[in-house]
């Protein structure tokens, strides 16, 4: 709902819908899983740097894979984790 309602220059929700649609339809993706190395590392991350759980495994599984950046409203869940580049596409 954030390109409909909390940007400056919201989409229809009828563009968003298909835009959503075309997304999903797309088998191009990498699903990367959660595995057990992944919820070792993710309960690490989470207590050495005081983040919570689920951003943690987040972090543990693009670590893995050797993904750095996310792109994400929540820019703050990620800060102090070293590798981590969050970024916020909504803002300007």
């Amino acid at each position: 709902m954030a390109v409909t309602e909390k940007v400056e220059n919201p989409i229809p929700g009828e563009v968003a819908e298909r835009f959503v649609t075309l997304i999903n339809e797309f088998d191009g993706w990498k699903v990367m899983h959660l595995d057990g190395q992944s919820v070792v590392r993710a309960i690490r991350i989470s207590e050495e740097h005081d983040t919570h759980y689920w951003d943690s495994q987040i972090a543990a599984v693009m670590e893995r894979n050797g993904i750095s950046k996310i792109l994400t409203e929540n820019e703050k869940d990620f800060e102090g984790i070293p590798g981590i580049e969050a970024e916020n596409p909504l803002k300007g």
